[in-house]
């Protein structure tokens, strides 16, 4: 009977498994990527940092930051992603564009989720053929329909990358003027420092 038991044991797989490699941020989908409805990559930081439980500040100073620079040093906060690019307006435009800074931010995202699609969150693929001159706003924009509906239907609140251009008046789904004002203060919600990235608006 002890023999039996031992050939048993002898039958068992002792090598030890494959386990998958581990991301350092969620692993967080992007919303409608293909679609014209696709997510914007500012969006997509905003949300990153969300299920994250942190402020935007705090991922792009302590996760992303390293990844630009090779080093966690933030004594300097003029320095860096934090400093050139947060808290200038011009560059803020561009992340949802192309470029040095967004190509940077969409590796070090990439390299902290393990996805390979957040390409897609940006205009970067058409770079070479259309140019970022009066395409991008210089203020925030949104279609209220769409908030409410995401709302009331429990889905994620994010924000198109379609409206950060300017061209984009009309909301391509509910075919309603997109807002470019809070309908509380009538002052638009300016690109300008890191601030901006924690704005969002629901309409009940």
């Amino acid at each position: 009977m002890q023999f039996d038991k031992l050939t048993l044991y002898r039958s068992y797989d002792l090598h030890t498994p494959d386990i998958p490699e581990r991301s350092v941020l969620y692993f967080l989908e992007p919303i409608n990527v293909g679609a014209i409805e696709c997510e914007s990559l500012i969006s997509y930081l905003i949300r990153l940092a969300e299920v994250h439980c942190v402020t935007p500040d705090k991922l792009i100073k302590h996760k992303i930051y390293p990844f630009f620079w090779g080093h966690d040093d933030l004594s300097g906060s003029c320095k860096g992603i934090v400093g050139r690019t947060f808290t200038n307006r011009s560059h803020i435009k561009l992340l949802n564009f192309s470029g040095w800074y967004t190509s940077k931010l969409v590796e070090s995202l990439e390299i902290l989720t393990l996805r390979s699609d957040l390409t897609c969150l940006t205009m970067m693929y058409w770079h070479e053929l259309i140019t970022y001159v009066y395409l991008l706003r210089d203020c925030k924009a949104w279609c209220p329909l769409c908030y409410s509906s995401w709302h009331q239907n429990k889905l994620p609140i994010y924000e198109p990358l379609l409206w950060s251009f300017e061209p984009v008046a009309v909301c391509p789904q509910h075919h309603y003027p997109l807002i470019t004002q809070c309908p509380h203060c009538n002052h638009k919600n300016h690109l300008a420092g890191i601030n901006f990235l924690i704005f969002k608006i629901v309409f009940l």
